[in-house]
């Protein structure tokens, strides 16, 4: 199955806050093509010919994700090398390789959520909540995901106390 890529790079150009989104059917180096984060960005973005920027200047945030019969499989990454590394395994691997690795359904974590919260186990609801918001991440992006782990933690505890 298709693997899809987006990548977002954001820098400071003539002291301006500049992003750039990228999307492709295919993995990282369908964007970069062997340019580096800062030549992608200089070459996507109006400026003004100012080309003085540093690579520590530039954010990079590259998300790949591959769809499998039960769910995503993916990785969030900001180097565009590692990211193309990471990306070819993850063609390479097949279906039941990820099974390992995919998405869990949402409503499966929050129902162990719950019998974890009724158990007492905090240690567990945590990490469900952590598992949680790591998939948000993948799929959504890192700010709309921003806390929602500690909110899927409130809704198992409400629910716990509704039983």
């Amino acid at each position: 199955m298709p693997l899809q890529t987006s990548v977002q790079i954001k820098g400071i150009l003539d002291g301006k806050e500049q992003t750039c989104l990228f999307e492709h059917d295919e993995g990282p180096d369908a964007i970069f093509r062997g340019r580096s984060a800062r030549e992608v960005f200089l070459q996507s973005v109006p400026n003004s010919g100012c080309t003085n920027i540093r690579d520590e200047d530039i954010q990079v945030q590259i998300q790949c994700t591959r769809k499998c019969p039960f769910g995503f499989a993916g990785f969030i990454e900001s180097d565009p090398k590692e990211a193309s590394r990471r990306a070819r395994q993850l063609l390479a691997k097949s279906d039941a390789d990820l099974a390992e690795e995919g998405t869990p359904d949402p409503m499966d974590l929050l129902a162990a959520a719950v019998k974890a919260v009724q158990d007492q186990d905090r240690e567990k609801v945590v990490a469900l909540g952590q598992t949680f918001e790591f998939f948000a991440r993948m799929s959504l992006g890192e700010e709309e995901a921003q806390n929602s782990g500690d909110i899927f933690v409130l809704v198992a505890e409400q629910l716990a106390k509704e039983k």
